[in-house]
């Protein structure tokens, strides 16, 4: 969906992107595809517009649920993706660890008694 935006930034990953969200390809994905800057995988100039949508695809990955028949694949994807988010700045991990409470951000500058009011 984000690539039919064709975002001069976010196309020349797309191959990466896509790699992500397939479920035979997420791990082996992840060792190519290296977050970090250091890495040289995504352009400076570019990474403030492809790691958003990485890190997305990541906590979709993280808060899915697995069919029964994968006993532990859901921690053993959690930690895979942790691990790879260790190849992050600063600014990226806040944003990721925002991503879970998104839906309380309008309450987070509320007094406790309009939270109870809006309740």
């Amino acid at each position: 969906c984000v690539l039919n935006y064709k975002n001069k930034s976010v196309v020349p990953y797309k191959t990466n992107l896509q790699n992500l969200v397939d479920e035979k390809k997420f791990k082996e994905q992840l060792t190519l595809f290296k977050i970090t800057e250091d890495a040289k995988n995504i352009h400076p100039e570019d990474r403030e517009h492809v790691v958003p949508i990485i890190l997305r695809i990541l906590y979709g990955k993280m808060t899915i649920k697995l069919g029964a028949d994968k006993k532990g694949g859901g921690q053993a994807r959690r930690s895979l993706v942790m691990r790879y988010l260790a190849g992050c700045n600063e600014n990226e991990l806040k944003m990721f660890i925002e991503m879970p409470f998104s839906h309380f951000a309008p309450y987070m500058d509320m007094k406790p008694k309009e939270i109870l009011q809006t309740v």
